[in-house]
């Protein structure tokens, strides 16, 4: 291989686009070392883009719900609480305005890129994931030798199930870059890819027994099957997908409650994996405790102080309406559909190309319909924030921010992946 030719090919890059290539092959690392690790590089990140803060009218709907809702944080906060039982950080709600301030502009900074450089980065991006689902793939065969022995490195001992647990973490954040990535995969033809992602995603987490990707993978991939099939004539799929989604989030609390008062949630509790029944146990719990202050909530991250439930109720609707009440409740819903409104904006796309040479000139219509791909990926953070991850962790939302800025990537290299594909 000729290192120079690979280098001449990053020649003439904006410094946005070195960050963002930087920036989104190193989180794919350090997904697999730290997961925790992504807050601080994504605000590392943000910190270096923030001038991109004034392309924020793109989504200005997503900004403009997610800016009442730290106020309601706010209002729901005591800064100068310092009664944490569950630790001694008393800074969530400083941290959840600096994670706003310096996330965003993670993503904002991909819509300027233009297609030669979306897709040089999506190429990068693309190899990396390559080299972790080789890295999954060992790691599930050999019990986590790999990750035990870089901690061993650094004189941190870790028992070989806990390994597996960390380094299955990298398989959410492979999961959530998986539909992006097969949006310029399948249009390049590159079906080996496909196949190669696809079956580290099906086998490796049932083995490390990461239930919640197995479930994003299904649940996604139904997704995805439903809006590429959706008849175009009808009302937009994602209207339908943003109204299920926002009942799901208004009424998932209430309908435990209701399960709870007849009893079936302890019935069918213990016929579940220890896993799950521990979920349906704080679901139970919560429900009782989040009518104590139904409309304003408990206050700001009150799980850390409730002796009741591990760090939070493993579910965003509970955790909303328990800390911030009902009130936070309809702003989560009104974030989601408003997510999920501005992800079908990325509907059929029509591009035309010119090919011209001494004998001939031509025009060729290339559809494309990128909305089943980003519905999938929207779905996906859905289904891990609706059973799996606290709403205020700060890696989580770091990979919130990543991800959407490779679905953007992927987006805008599309042109240049089509010059490619047919060598136009």
């Amino acid at each position: 291989m000729d290192i120079s030719a690979v280098l001449s090919e990053f020649k003439g890059l904006s410094y946005r686009a070195w960050v963002l290539m930087i920036g989104l092959f190193v989180s794919v690392i350090v997904s697999y070392l730290g997961h925790q690790g992504l807050a601080l590089w994504s605000s590392v990140l943000g910190l270096l883009l923030i001038t991109d803060w004034r392309h924020f009218k793109s989504f200005s709907w997503v900004l403009g719900v997610m800016a009442l809702s730290l106020l309601w944080i706010l209002c729901r906060t005591n800064p100068y609480d310092f009664t944490h039982p569950k630790g001694d950080d008393h800074t969530g709600w400083l941290k959840i305005l600096c994670e706003s301030l310096f996330y965003v502009p993670v993503f904002l900074a991909a819509t300027q890129l233009s297609s030669a450089q979306a897709f040089k980065l999506i190429s990068l991006v693309k190899w990396a994931c390559l080299g972790l689902g080789l890295v999954l793939a060992y790691e599930t065969a050999s019990n986590a030798a790999l990750f035990r022995a870089i901690c061993w490195q650094f004189h941190s001992d870790i028992r070989p199930d806990l390994a597996m647990v960390k380094v299955s973490v990298s398989s959410y954040y492979l999961m959530l870059l998986y539909w992006p990535l097969m949006l310029v995969a399948q249009l390049m033809s590159q079906k080996r890819i496909l196949l190669f992602l696809s079956a580290i995603l099906i086998i490796v987490p049932i083995i490390m027994s990461a239930n919640a990707v197995t479930l994003a993978l299904v649940i996604s991939a139904l997704t995805f099957w439903v809006a590429k099939l959706w008849p175009k004539t009808w009302i937009g799929i994602e209207k339908i997908i943003a109204a299920k989604i926002g009942l799901i989030v208004l009424l998932w609390p209430l309908l435990i409650a209701w399960l709870h008062k007849g009893g079936i949630m302890d019935k069918y509790a213990t016929h579940l994996p220890d896993s799950w029944a521990e979920r349906v146990h704080i679901w139970d719990t919560t429900s009782v405790k989040m009518f104590d202050k139904f409309i304003m909530g408990q206050g700001f991250d009150f799980s850390r102080v409730w002796s009741d439930i591990p760090l939070h109720p493993h579910n965003m609707s509970f955790q909303a309406v328990l800390e911030l009440g009902f009130v936070g409740l309809i702003l989560l819903a009104g974030f989601w559909v408003c997510v999920i409104l501005r992800t079908g904006q990325a509907t059929t796309i029509f591009h035309f190309v010119r090919h011209s040479d001494e004998s001939q000139l031509m025009n060729i219509d290339i559809k494309i319909d990128t909305k089943p791909y980003f519905l999938a990926t929207a779905v996906c953070y859905f289904t891990f924030a609706f059973i799996s991850f606290g709403m205020w962790q700060e890696w989580f939302l770091a990979m919130a921010a990543l991800s959407t800025c490779v679905c953007l990537v992927a987006s805008k290299a599309l042109d240049e992946a089509i010059l490619s594909q047919y060598q136009l």
